[in-house]
């Protein structure tokens, strides 16, 4: 008799168990958010660091982003570090779904399904080194409200910025660029008037000398006719 009492007192405490069990969403009642987790370089010492969460059906995950005075918001904290610096906010993506909280009156940011936040960074350390980040937040069972705090950490390791030697460009201005041109037009210029001057060799006809010579002998000899007569 004894023993068929600890039977049927067993069998009541395990069927208590399963119906509590499933009434809280089965085993992500405690757990309903999965995190991971990604980095992303940028370039430029810009570098983005991601945390992924996986929402379990029928589980929301609230935003970082509304207003105050509702339920427990998703807080995402770094570790602070002298070898980066913050570049912006978190963002989050999608876009949170904003509905009508009954119960606090004001509209609240959701996420279902899954959800992506990224933190940039600037990277001013030339080492490896690494970020620690930290999240906080609440889900809640759509099927009857229950909600539940979630936590998530992860170890960041971030490659360190090694600057390399700038390239020095030569530097050109207007000005000098223009009496550049302005000096290599003059060039052609004066190559274009050397090459069109024709210089005509000179040539002594001895026959125009002697046609010339004559000419003056006959007005010569003329004039000497033109005395006599005259005479």
């Amino acid at each position: 008799m004894k023993k068929h009492a600890i039977t049927a007192f067993f069998g009541i405490f395990l069927f208590g168990s399963l119906s509590l069990f499933a009434q809280f969403g089965g085993g992500n009642a405690d757990d309903p958010i999965n995190w991971s987790y990604e980095i992303k370089n940028n370039g430029n010492q810009e570098v983005s660091l991601i945390a992924k969460a996986k929402v379990d059906a029928e589980w929301h995950l609230y935003s970082q982003y509304f207003d105050d005075g509702g339920p427990i918001k998703l807080s995402i904290t770094f570790d602070e570090s002298d070898k980066f610096e913050l570049v912006g906010k978190t963002t989050e993506s999608p876009e949170a779904h904003m509905e009508l909280d009954d119960i606090f009156g004001i509209n609240v940011g959701y996420f279902a399904e899954e959800a992506s936040f990224t933190q940039k960074i600037k990277v001013l350390s030339a080492s490896d080194f690494a970020v620690n980040i930290t999240i906080d937040g609440q889900a809640c069972y759509d099927a009857d409200g229950k909600c539940v705090m979630i936590e998530g950490e992860n170890t960041f390791s971030v490659k360190g910025f090694k600057a390399t030697k700038p390239v020095v460009k030569e530097v050109v201005t207007e000005k000098e660029n223009a009496q550049t041109e302005a000096n290599e037009l003059n060039n052609e210029t004066s190559e274009t008037v050397v090459n069109k001057v024709d210089v005509e060799p000179l040539v002594i006809n001895n026959t125009d000398n002697n046609s010339v010579k004559t000419e003056k002998e006959t007005a010569s000899n003329g004039g000497i006719w033109t005395l006599f007569f005259i005479a």
